[in-house]
């Protein structure tokens, strides 16, 4: 799994990506590695960091689709999202 890991970290990672960010969204790739296809675990990857990370919604079958991913892969650093205020 090293190898993988060096892969995506050399394939995978965005330049942007905070080094938090992309711990987490490695443990969501790695932990679905056998599963799926590289190319839709790096979209899905993004996917679930956006709802986690950014708080981003989805098509709920691909919301839905996502957790079912993420269900039991490793603890990983999370910050909170800020609160967001609307006047109506």
């Amino acid at each position: 799994m090293a190898d993988v890991g060096n892969h995506l970290d050399e394939t995978v990672r965005d330049q942007w990506e905070s080094p938090v960010q992309w711990d987490a969204r490695k443990k969501f790739i790695l932990h679905n590695w056998d599963q799926h296809p590289e190319d839709q675990l790096v979209c899905l990857s993004n996917v679930w960091a956006n709802m986690e990370f950014l708080g981003c919604r989805y098509n709920p079958v691909v919301e839905q689709r996502v957790k079912e991913m993420a269900a039991g892969m490793p603890e990983f650093q999370k910050p909170e999202l800020p609160q967001v205020v609307t006047e109506t």
